[in-house]
């Protein structure tokens, strides 16, 4: 008989809720919902090795890169009193701003999310290609 997965906490639903509506953001290049969600000490490292801050992370979304989908699939998510730490595989078709052809990426990333008057925010994203 395998094993089954235990049901998510309420706590672990929001999160999983945020990350939703942060993939469904990007998609929509909704910058105002993403600047929300984002602190103001980000940190975004992406498969490439580059990182940006929330200014940088935030131009390159309105200047060069263009998001078709994003998708997550099971994530782990583990929290620490104000701290969660959200760990899983994601598969976005981007492209370049001004070009044609949208490309598959698809990574294992890292987020931190902290929670700071009373609202979750991610600090920290890092991916790696897989």
């Amino acid at each position: 008989m395998g094993a089954f997965a235990p049901a998510p906490s309420e706590l672990e639903k929001e999160l999983l809720d945020l990350e939703r509506r942060r993939c469904d953001a990007i998609c929509a290049n909704d910058l105002e919902t993403i600047d929300a969600m984002m602190s103001d000490t980000l940190t975004y490292v992406h498969k490439s090795g580059s990182v940006e801050n929330k200014v940088t992370y935030r131009q390159g979304l309105t200047d060069l890169r263009e998001f078709k989908s994003v998708e997550r699939e099971e994530l782990a998510i583990r929290v620490f009193g104000d701290v969660a730490i959200m760990t899983g595989i994601q598969r976005v078709l981007v492209r370049t701003r001004g070009q044609e052809a949208f490309r598959e990426i698809t990574v294992f990333a890292t987020q931190v999310w902290a929670k700071s008057g009373g609202t979750w925010q991610m600090d920290v994203y890092h991916s790696t290609g897989v």
